[in-house]
């Protein structure tokens, strides 16, 4: 159930896809709407005219997507948009976050987006300009090959918001699992991919299907392959024609960050469909 969102715009961007498909999300549920955007302090000076600009055009800009006059807009002045868009979520009670995606291949670079995904207490969905068709389909990945309890709880979160938006949108929901398998030495014949996948297959359809039962997901795709998350995911969506890739985020931050990553964030990289992280919850 999405009571409240939060869109996210950038007044330097002309796109408004955050905003259109945030208009579409709110609808089922009635959610109440902020509209938020951030101008660094250097840019708003002293200058309140230039404020009041930036107000204004926020307003109206969001008037002409969403003819709802209770839509709430806000231009925050800030230098550290990640941590002042997390004490906006915590005030407002906010359950999803919806903004454009900007990615950056840069290695020594954390993309907004990224800092969004690590800290935001609530789901983000990180927005393209490909259009919703509707009656689509819906992939939540999962990683059933990991027993651990922040894992399994992660894989329940992930289920159920990718079950309940597959229902309120009258999507089919296929659900995923990717056998990692390191492409260099799938390449190297080190170890055969498709070898894998057979013998695992049999034994993790079943453990997907009894966990799918236990949330009450019914008629699931399941899809179990092996390979690269990072590339499998992305190239399971383009053969699925998915409208939304529901992923799971363990939030690491720092140097171990750094180094290791996120399978979300690595995901999206190579993803060109729209993707709905589900941050782990602290034990």
């Amino acid at each position: 159930m999405i009571n409240n969102l939060l869109v996210i715009t950038d007044q330097e961007d002309s796109n408004t896809f955050a905003l259109e498909k945030a208009c579409s999300i709110a609808a089922p549920f009635d959610a109440r709407i902020t509209v938020v955007s951030c101008i660094s302090s250097s840019d708003a000076g002293n200058n309140e005219a230039s404020l009041a600009e930036a107000r204004h055009q926020l307003q109206s800009t969001v008037e002409a997507i969403f003819n709802k006059t209770d839509t709430t807009t806000l231009v925050l002045v800030t230098d550290d948009i990640s941590s002042t868009l997390t004490q906006e979520c915590r005030s407002r009670q906010i359950d999803l976050v919806v903004k454009t995606g900007h990615r950056s291949e840069r290695l020594f670079y954390t993309p907004l987006d990224w800092q969004l995904i690590r800290h935001l207490p609530c789901p983000v969905l990180i927005a393209t300009e490909k259009k919703w068709i509707g009656r689509s389909k819906v992939i939540a990945t999962v990683d059933i090959g990991d027993d651990n309890p922040i894992q399994s709880q992660l894989n329940q979160d992930v289920l159920q918001w990718a079950n309940q938006w597959a229902k309120v949108n009258d999507d089919t929901l296929a659900v995923s699992y990717i056998i990692p398998v390191s492409e260099v030495l799938n390449d190297m014949d080190i170890i055969d991919a498709n070898r894998v996948e057979n013998r695992r297959k049999p034994q993790l359809t079943q453990d997907m299907l009894a966990l799918t039962t236990k949330l009450n997901i019914e008629n699931p795709d399941i899809c179990i392959e092996a390979g690269d998350p990072h590339k499998e995911i992305p190239s399971l969506a383009s053969k699925k024609k998915a409208d939304l890739v529901v992923l799971g985020s363990v939030g690491r931050t720092g140097l171990k960050g750094l180094l290791v990553g996120n399978t979300a964030e690595q995901v999206l990289k190579n993803m060109h469909t729209d993707v709905l992280i589900v941050r782990a919850k602290p034990q």
